[in-house]
Parts: structure tokens; C-alpha cells; sequence
């Protein structure tokens, strides 16, 4: 686990300049990505099959999870978001996702663990699900090309 930690932190330094929400800067692991299958193909072996079962699995959640996350923020609803975002986090190290979304992730719990509103839940509600999305573009393009 400590080396997965540090890998994700060394990782994480190799944005150089990328867009800021709140106090968070954003954006991919170099120009026109949003994934690293690395950590996926290592943890399975390299099994394409069971790969494609894990990136399947991740494009059925994620959808679900940020249309929670977006409507308990409109209703406002603190506890469910933060539990939805909760959920998404592990699948960020899975999928390869910039450690940049953790973080917007584990801000955006923060904020609302203290069921408050704040001017900076929507912001990083937007980057978060913007970033998910094109990481699911991203996938189902690769899901493709492991038969």
C-alpha cells in the first residue's frame, strides 16, 4: 500500500500547469489522457478479461454515482454525497485517474462532511464529474481494444 501511495504521490508531481478549482489544481496525466490501465494490468495479472470486467464495472458505477453526487447537491443533501463520492475514490487508483480527482474528491467530502454549503462544492462537483466523464470516453475506447 505504501508503495501505491508513493507511486501515486511521485505521479501527481508531474503536472506541471493545470487549470485550479478552489485550491486545487486539475488536469490529465499529460494531453489528451485520463487513464493509466498500469495499476489495473499489474493488480490483474494482465488478465484482459478480468480487465474488462473491472473497466465494465467502472463504467456502470461511475454514471450512477456522479448523478447521486449531483443531485444530493442540488437538494443539498450533504450526507449522500459524501457518501456517494466515498464510493468513487478507490476506483480513481484502479482506473489510473490523475490523483488530482482524489484529492477534488476527498475536498469535496471535507465540505461536506460539515454539512454546510460552500461556493466551492459545485465547482469541484463540475471538475469531478467532468474528469469522470471523459476518463468513461477513455475506457470505453480502450475496453475495445482488449477483445
Amino acid at each position: 500500500m505504501k508503495r501505491i501511495l508513493n507511486f501515486l504521490f511521485m505521479e501527481s508531481k508531474k503536472v506541471k500547469t493545470a487549470p485550479v478549482v478552489g485550491n486545487i489544481q486539475t488536469w490529465p496525466l499529460e494531453k489528451g489522457k485520463y487513464t493509466d490501465l498500469s495499476y489495473l494490468r499489474k493488480q490483474t495479472k494482465g488478465n484482459q478479461e478480468l480487465m474488462k470486467k473491472m473497466i465494465m464495472l467502472y463504467l456502470k458505477q461511475t454514471p450512477e454515482l456522479l448523478n447521486t453526487i449531483k443531485e444530493s447537491t442540488e437538494e443539498k443533501d450533504w450526507v449522500t454525497v459524501n457518501t456517494a463520492v466515498h464510493k468513487m475514490i478507490p476506483s480513481f487508483w484502479m482506473m489510473g485517474i490523475d490523483p488530482v480527482f482524489e484529492k477534488m474528491a476527498k475536498t469535496l467530502q471535507e465540505h461536506t462532511s460539515k454539512n454546510e454549503f460552500t461556493e466551492e462544492i459545485p465547482k469541484l462537483v463540475f471538475k469531478l464529474e467532468e474528469g469522470c466523464l471523459l476518463a468513461c470516453k477513455e475506457l470505453e475506447v480502450t475496453i475495445t481494444s482488449l477483445g
